[in-house]
């Protein structure tokens, strides 16, 4: 599975985030989700996916996420919520990270 990610860049005069170069993401799994985030009111909100990107396996090597980051997957718009790193515990190396995604 792929899709774009583009990260965040800023807010344009509006106070709409901004975006940089998109770069596609492969062999991502991307799922729905029943998971919940705190946006920047504290307010309680429902997400739409989870992205899972492996340490060994998806591309490109070494991506990096930040919060209100743009993530494009079936033609659709999600901003990046929050960003969780798994590590393996036996080793202590990331294994994967999963992204919390909101439409926007």
């Amino acid at each position: 599975m792929s899709a774009t990610y583009s990260p965040y860049t800023g807010e344009n005069q509006f106070g709409q985030p901004t975006h940089g170069t998109a770069v596609t993401l492969g062999s991502v799994a991307i799922e729905g989700t029943r998971n919940t985030y705190i946006d920047a009111t504290g307010e309680r909100k429902q997400a739409d996916l989870m992205l899972f990107f492996c340490a060994t396996n998806s591309t490109p090597a070494g991506q990096e996420f930040q919060e209100n980051g743009k993530l494009v997957f079936n033609d659709i718009d999600y901003l990046v919520r929050s960003i969780r790193p798994v590590y393996d515990l036996r080793t202590g190396a990331l294994h994967h990270t999963e992204v919390t995604l909101a439409g926007s």
